[in-house]
């Protein structure tokens, strides 16, 4: 046996043997993760379940949380606070509508620019597509409204059922800077 094949043999060797350490340490660092989450302490364990893709159902009444909350704030501040959040938020709410008008734009764009390009029969099934996706995804949110209403009198909880993320239309949610 040479010396240049025994140098190759402790290269492999070597090569094998951080291959091993590599393993091992993802193995663990796995099982480990697995563990921590099913502990009632971890923090992905607390994370609240969610049974449907319908919005949680807040209580109409009931003022949300903000960080000043705990500030000792009298009734003023409290208003005036409430004031600019409410301000605030309907600002954002008036972005996301221009943001949302400008995007539309572009997809209006790209959708004239891929039209040139195709012939008027492959154009005519992109059309007849569209109408059906846009027929399809009609019916599923309507299905998701309904579902979601229910869910809300299942709760016996009023307010609005509509889908959204915190179930309140976009005027009604205080924005926190």
């Amino acid at each position: 046996m040479s010396f240049a094949g025994s140098g190759r043999i402790r290269l492999l060797a070597g090569a094998a043997l951080v291959l091993t350490f590599v393993a091992g340490g993802l193995g663990g660092a796995a099982v480990e993760r697995v563990q921590s989450a099913r502990s009632p302490a971890s923090p992905v364990a607390q994370q609240p379940q969610r049974d449907s893709d319908c919005p949680p159902v807040r209580d109409p009444n009931r003022r949300r949380r903000t960080p000043y909350d705990d500030l000792g704030l009298t009734a003023d501040q409290q208003s005036a606070i409430d004031s600019v959040l409410h301000s605030q938020g309907r600002r954002m709410d008036a972005l996301s509508r221009s943001a949302r008008a400008r995007q539309d734009s572009i997809f209006d764009q790209t959708r004239s620019l891929i039209r040139q390009i195709l012939t008027a029969e492959q154009g005519q099934e992109m059309d007849r597509r569209r109408a059906a996706w846009a027929q399809r995804d009609s019916v599923r949110r309507e299905e998701r409204r309904q579902r979601c209403a229910a869910q809300a009198a299942q709760q016996g909880q009023q307010g609005n059922a509509q889908p959204g993320r915190d179930g309140r239309g976009p005027s009604e949610r205080p924005r926190i800077p």
